[in-house]
């Protein structure tokens, strides 16, 4: 779960990123996010956020009749 936390940090932040956003104090209107920085950067609160948005996703899945399984 940890490993799949940042990636999904890393992916937003990508995401944000290509689409134009900058560091800085949130402003949507200006394209300023606080957390576009390293995962390690974030604060305890904001890295419990990605922490919960990934445990979330079988749930989500699972509500559009999709989801998946682990195969060792």
């Amino acid at each position: 779960i940890a490993a799949l936390v940042r990636i999904e940090h890393r992916r937003w932040s990508a995401e944000r990123l290509l689409a134009g956003w900058r560091l800085g104090e949130r402003d949507k209107a200006r394209r300023l996010h606080p957390d576009l920085v390293p995962f390690a950067a974030l604060t305890a609160l904001r890295q419990e956020r990605y922490d919960m948005l990934v445990r979330g996703i079988p749930a989500l899945l699972a509500e559009v009749g999709m989801g998946f399984e682990h195969t060792p």
